[in-house]
């Protein structure tokens, strides 16, 4: 999601060829990106993809990876290469030390920043997410199933790392503050009893757990037209941003001046950001654990119910 600026930059502004390789279980994000040409996903056996993409003869690389695996392609292809720099050592200051020295500099431009030598700019367009023509008949049938108006919230119940996943008390709490609009929560299947749990403890009488039984796709066609988001540190807290969805975030072990907060789509986005700043062992990580190192998860348990709720509630009618 966040590299699809540069994609449209590469496709729109140079005409250029895109070609795009990622783990296969990502390949879907990109599926429908009319700024990809073609879609490649790493082989079992990485010697078998790099003699795929030496057979492509492609002109230049962008390196948005910057891992051992992505030197090993680059290194093997022998082309011009523009490399991101993920400021590493800066993050591990800041985990460890809690020296910030990063830029405040949002990752999408430091991703635009490898093709400055083409003269690709920043359009201001924020990210993409592409849905199916027929989203609209989809997103239809998908409320009708559940017997949900065009007026609705969505909250993201799930995460990579459970460090980054918003308590479900919390969820809970914040849905029986907000009895007025009908919540749908959006997750995969490993989230699906999360959200059940939610269900369970609220008194909100409109909460649909979808977790589970919707693809992505589905997921991101009901998302498109959500009157806000609650979320956490996620993938679909990048997708709300691509479809302009007012965004309330939670962030927990990570902090946004790793530079990976909601990218705006244009100047009047809005999108509000809540978190315990106060806290001597937060960022523990610039990814996430299975659990908290410290036992108290206090940077989700002690963000205020009120202030996610009043902030949210600037955004639904």
């Amino acid at each position: 999601m966040l590299t699809t600026p540069v994609f449209r930059g590469l496709k729109q502004q140079l005409g250029a060829e895109v070609h795009h390789l990622c783990k296969p279980q990502f390949a879907k994000v990109l599926e429908l990106n009319p700024n990809i040409d073609k879609q490649w996903t790493l082989a079992a056996d990485i010697k078998e993809t790099i003699k795929a993409l030496k057979d492509e003869k492609f002109d230049a690389i962008i390196d948005l990876q910057h891992n051992l695996r992505s030197k090993r392609i680059v290194t093997a292809l022998g082309l011009t290469t523009s490399t991101v720099d993920k400021l590493n050592l800066k993050k591990w200051l800041l985990v460890n030390l809690k020296w910030n020295r990063l830029p405040d500099v949002h990752i999408v431009d430091r991703y635009l920043d490898t093709c400055d030598y083409l003269s690709i700019k920043n359009d201001g367009k924020g990210l993409d997410y592409y849905l199916p023509e027929d989203k609209d008949s989809q997103r239809q049938s998908i409320l009708s199933k559940y017997q949900i108006g065009n007026t609705y919230l969505c909250i993201a119940i799930g995460a990579a790392h459970q460090t980054k996943q918003i308590p479900i008390d919390k969820m809970v709490e914040v849905c029986n503050h907000l009895t007025r609009i009908p919540i749908i929560l959006l997750g995969g299947p490993n989230d699906k009893e999360r959200g059940d749990a939610v269900v369970d403890g609220s008194n909100h009488q409109r909460i649909i757990n979808t977790a589970g039984s919707l693809s992505l796709i589905e997921s991101c066609i009901v998302l498109e037209n959500a009157q806000s988001m609650m979320t956490p540190d996620t993938g679909l807290m990048h997708i709300a941003a691509a479809f302009d969805v007012p965004t309330v975030s939670l962030w927990g072990n990570t902090v946004p001046q790793f530079g990976m907060y909601p990218y705006p789509k244009n100047p009047q986005s809005t999108h509000q950001i809540v978190e315990v700043t106060d806290l001597g062992c937060r960022p523990c990580s610039k990814i996430g654990y299975p659990e908290c190192p410290k036992g108290h998860f206090k940077c989700m348990n002690d963000i205020r119910t009120t202030e996610i709720v009043e902030k949210i509630s600037e955004f639904i009618e």
